[in-house]
């Protein structure tokens, strides 16, 4: 009887827990910095799951809306607003990789600081990039320091992961 008990406490509990879907995408960013604009190229290659989601709805602008509101850019501490030039979606492959670049009509100079990040802070999607998956395209005379770390300060999914970020550093001309 204490066994039968147990099978039926587990399958009641069973029903009240839920796993926590993740959906990986790698990724990565390409910076392009002119005198007058910085533009950003990211290309995010989809799991199989939503390769097919994509495939299926031509395009999901519902996926763009999550990607548009997980990727953030800071300039000198203040989150810039994010202007899409350019979204398109190569399904030429066996999965469908997404371009998008997104343009910031500012003008760097000496000290300014730019920090890029893609993250869901509600942990559904999950960005996979590291040190690599930062280029930069100088169209500039400025030179630059860049850095790749976690942000201990900002936690979040029950305060377990932090977001990762490029750091770009404008230096001496």
């Amino acid at each position: 009887m204490k066994k039968l008990l147990i099978i039926f406490y587990f399958i009641f509990i069973s029903t009240f827990l839920s796993a926590h879907p993740h959906v990986f995408f790698e990724s990565s960013f390409n910076l392009k910095l002119n005198i007058k604009e910085v533009a950003v190229d990211l290309e995010l290659i989809l799991d199989e799951m939503n390769t097919l989601l994509v495939k299926e709805n031509n395009g999901s602008e519902e996926l763009y809306r999550s990607i548009f509101n997980d990727f953030k850019i800071s300039y000198n501490g203040k989150i810039l607003e994010k202007n899409v030039i350019k979204k398109e979606f190569d399904s030429s492959s066996d999965n469908i990789i997404l371009n998008i670049t997104f343009n910031f009509p500012i003008e760097l100079k000496k000290d300014d600081k730019l920090l890029i990040t893609i993250y869901d802070s509600e942990y559904f999607y999950d960005y996979d990039y590291d040190e690599n998956s930062f280029k930069i395209e100088n169209n500039s005379d400025l030179n630059f320091v860049t850095d790749f770390k976690e942000n201990k300060k900002k936690a979040y999914y029950y305060d377990m992961v932090y977001p990762k970020e490029f750091e770009v550093i404008v230096n001496e001309k």
